[in-house]
């Protein structure tokens, strides 16, 4: 994938290795990161990560 794996995400997300952490948190910090590193729209984004705009919008509307 263009973007690497969901595991180098979160650590690139600041998350340490041995860190671990709930699949909410992970999928938060996920995509915190994919919003910060894809430069198209955010549809073109939600159909790469394989969700609907409903679902990729409300997923990321609460991580500020």
């Amino acid at each position: 994938p263009r973007y690497g794996t969901t595991l180098q995400a979160v650590q690139t997300a600041q998350a340490r290795p041995s860190e671990i952490v709930s699949l909410v948190e992970a999928e938060r910090r996920y995509l915190r990161w994919a919003l910060a590193t894809f430069k198209g729209e955010r549809r073109e984004l939600a159909r790469r990560l394989g969700l609907t705009e409903r679902t990729f919008y409300r997923k990321t509307r609460d991580l500020g």
